[in-house]
């Protein structure tokens, strides 16, 4: 990997970590700091498309086999990921929302997990063994917490789901178009249930 391509993702990197961190410290409201805080990630190919020297389109170049298959944004992307989260946590805890916190912990420590074993190793198994699946709970844990039964069955999808992306992210190292696709649909569909339920 060149030079070149260290100093875009480092940009991407700092950039993220800068937003993130003024995010947390501002005095706005705590859905509102949650949902900018989660959003940062994916916005993140903004942040390295300006500096591209053959720029096709964005989602292009965001989804190619050699950015997803890059080795040192991925690992550097999971910390910056990992640290986001602590900070999402931290606004969770310090506000008292009323969700299942040790839960929400539980799918942090878990990713930690994988992270650090995927950081030793550099085998990207390890981060399908322990799924993201922090700001997926987090959204079912807050909007969802009184239904249990539609929680327990909403949390079953999405953790299956979430397993075959990061199989197609990191096992067979390409975009994961299917399952990303699918999992759009689910999101948009819960919106639809909680918003009926209003």
């Amino acid at each position: 990997m060149s030079l070149y391509d260290i100093t875009h993702i480092n940009i991407m990197l700092f950039a993220r970590i800068f937003l993130s961190l003024t995010l947390y410290y501002l005095s706005i409201p705590t859905i509102m700091k949650i949902l900018l805080l989660l959003s940062i990630d994916g916005i993140k190919g903004l942040f390295i498309y300006p500096f591209i020297k053959n720029k096709t389109s964005l989602s292009t170049f965001i989804t190619t086999k050699q950015f997803i298959s890059n080795n040192y944004y991925q690992k550097t992307d999971k910390l910056v990921d990992l640290l986001t989260y602590c900070l999402v946590y931290f606004v969770v805890v310090n506000n008292n929302l009323k969700i299942d916190h040790k839960l929400l912990a539980c799918t942090l420590l878990w990713r930690f997990i994988g992270v650090s074993l995927y950081l030793k190793t550099g085998y990207g198994k390890y981060l399908m063994y322990c799924p993201d699946l922090f700001k997926e709970y987090l959204f079912i844990l807050y909007f969802f917490e009184t239904q249990k039964s539609l929680k327990l069955s909403l949390i079953t999808i999405i953790t299956i789901l979430k397993f075959r992306m990061e199989y197609e992210f990191h096992i067979k190292r390409h975009s994961g178009e299917t399952s990303s696709v699918i999992y759009a649909g689910i999101v948009a569909v819960l919106l639809l249930i909680k918003a009926i339920s209003l």
